[in-house]
């Protein structure tokens, strides 16, 4: 076996040495093959390897209710009456925080831009163990005046560090 193996690699040295091109070609694919795996082994690790940059991310679950038509809609975060039920009538959760995602049209002096944004509980950002880089999370009085409590006083907004920028 390994006289079979010695014989096939000089064959292969000797066929790349008499045609320099080849040779060049077959060292370029290796290089560009090395190149592209680490490439997805950076991918992979920067975006499937590291934990979320939440206390505890182990633990976080997403609840989402079926739409009533039969499952053929799309999945919704819980809303009101059903995050009152998983926060008072079931201990399976150590917390209770609803978010819902949406997008927005912002307009600035470059133009209009499509943003992501999301409606959340206040308890959210402690739940999670982030904070903000500046200024405060909300306040009680805030949360009342907004999306999930009842309507009337100003709303408050968070701003992600991206859109900060």
């Amino acid at each position: 076996m390994s006289r079979r193996l010695s014989a096939a690699a000089k064959a292969a040295v000797r066929s790349l040495y008499c045609a320099p091109g080849n040779a060049a070609a077959v060292v370029l694919v290796l290089s560009g093959a090395a190149a592209a795996s680490g490439m997805v082994e950076a991918v992979r690790d920067r975006v499937l390897s590291r934990p979320l940059p939440y206390r505890a991310p182990e633990t976080l679950v997403t609840v989402e209710v079926a739409s009533g038509d039969g499952g053929a809609g799309q999945a919704i975060p819980p809303f009101g009456h059903e995050v009152l039920a998983l926060r008072e009538e079931t201990s399976a959760f150590a917390g209770v925080a609803p978010w819902r995602p949406h997008r927005a049209v912002l307009g600035t002096a470059e133009g209009a831009r499509t943003v992501r944004l999301a409606f959340l509980s206040p308890d959210l950002p402690e739940m999670l163990g982030v904070g903000p880089a500046l200024g405060r999370l909300f306040t009680p009085e805030e949360h009342l005046g907004t999306g999930f409590g009842s309507r009337g006083a100003a709303p408050a907004l968070l701003l992600g560090h991206d859109l900060w920028r």
